[in-house]
C-alpha cells in the first residue's frame, strides 16, 4: 500500500468570516469586562434628553448628591442610592407642587412636606409614598 494522503476539505467563506467576527466580538467583551465601573461627578442625558442628571456616580448609578430634570422640567434634587432618590431631596413638578423630604428606593417614606403653589398642604410623615394622618 502506498502512502495515506490526507484529503482537505474547504471550509465556507461564510464560515471562516463569522469565525473571525466571533473572536473579535469574544475579544472586545474581554476588553470591556476589564473597564472599572464609573465613580466620581457625571454629568449625563438619556432617553435622547428626556432625562439629564448631574451628579456623583457609583459603579455607572446615581449615587450621592445629584440632581435629575425631566424633559417637562420636573426634577429632583438630593440624595440618590443605586440610582434611585434615597436619603434627603426635594422633588418640584411643573404643575406648581413640591415635595420636600425623605426618600427610601425611589418612594418619599419619613418626614417630609408638600406644598402647592408655595402654600404648605400638609408637613408630617409619609410611609411608602402615602401621607400618614393625612386630613
Amino acid at each position: 500500500m502506498g502512502p495515506r494522503q490526507k484529503t482537505r476539505t474547504r471550509q465556507s467563506p461564510v464560515r471562516t468570516v463569522a469565525e473571525i467576527i466571533s473572536v473579535i466580538v469574544i475579544l472586545a467583551l474581554a476588553v470591556i469586562s476589564f473597564i472599572p465601573p464609573f465613580h466620581g461627578e457625571a454629568k449625563t442625558e438619556l432617553d435622547h434628553g428626556a432625562l439629564t442628571y448631574q451628579g456623583q456616580m457609583a459603579e455607572n448609578k446615581f449615587a450621592g448628591q445629584g440632581k435629575l430634570k425631566l424633559r417637562d422640567q420636573d426634577y429632583y434634587v438630593g440624595q440618590f442610592k443605586a440610582g434611585r432618590f434615597d436619603g434627603h431631596g426635594q422633588f418640584i413638578s411643573h404643575a406648581g407642587w413640591s415635595f420636600q423630604g425623605d426618600f427610601k428606593r425611589g418612594t418619599p417614606s419619613g418626614n417630609g412636606e408638600l406644598k402647592l403653589q408655595g402654600k404648605t398642604l400638609y408637613k408630617g410623615l409619609v410611609k411608602d409614598g402615602k401621607l400618614v394622618d393625612a386630613d
